[in-house]
């Protein structure tokens, strides 16, 4: 992450800490469900985009396949 912020005057990162993994979706299903979209280069608020909260919501309905604590350094 430092090497890719090194030649900006300011940098913001968000640490983190639990990751959780849930089983995945089709891309035929995402294209129907999203129609063009590309992936945020930042945070997103999914109140503001339906399409890709109801996908969220599909996803995450199902049991996680595997949960993980990223530890810091």
């Amino acid at each position: 992450m430092f090497e890719y912020v090194q030649d900006l005057p300011q940098a913001f990162a968000i640490p983190i800490q639990w990751v959780v993994q849930y089983p995945g979706m089709p891309l035929d299903q995402l294209k129907a469900g999203l129609g063009s979209f590309h992936p945020p280069q930042g945070c997103t608020r999914l109140r503001n985009h339906p399409n890709l909260l109801s996908i969220c919501e599909k996803v995450t309905a199902d049991s996680p396949t595997r949960e993980m604590t990223v530890h810091g350094h």
